[in-house]
């Protein structure tokens, strides 16, 4: 996660016996900085990302749709839960298609 502009496009894409790295930032930018070893950069300190603090150790998931970061503690409850939403979907996404009301589907906040 990047919060801001990434150079070296090119090397992210094929870092991985070229598959790309997964890299979630703002955009690309030719520009640069190469702080590293200038005394200047940090490692393993919290960081803000688009206004989410990130702390050292925390896990970090991201896919086309989003980033979520999410405190060890908490991680394996939340991934579960997401894996059982996903396992749902097909059904509601099923009960939807048949004109079944979303009120009667999925809970909306009422």
């Amino acid at each position: 996660m990047v919060d801001g502009p990434v150079t070296d496009v090119v090397e992210l894409n094929a870092v991985y016996d070229g598959e790309a790295l997964p890299v979630f930032a703002h955009g690309t930018t030719c520009l640069t900085t190469k702080r590293h070893g200038s005394g200047l950069a940090e490692f393993g300190i919290p960081v803000s990302v688009g206004g989410v603090t990130v702390r050292p150790g925390d896990v970090v998931l991201g896919d086309d749709n989003g980033v979520v970061s999410l405190a060890p503690e908490a991680a394996a409850a939340v991934v579960l839960q997401a894996a059982a939403s996903d396992a749902a979907e097909p059904d509601i996404l099923g009960r939807i298609a048949a004109g079944e009301p979303l009120e009667g589907i999925l809970y909306l906040g009422q």
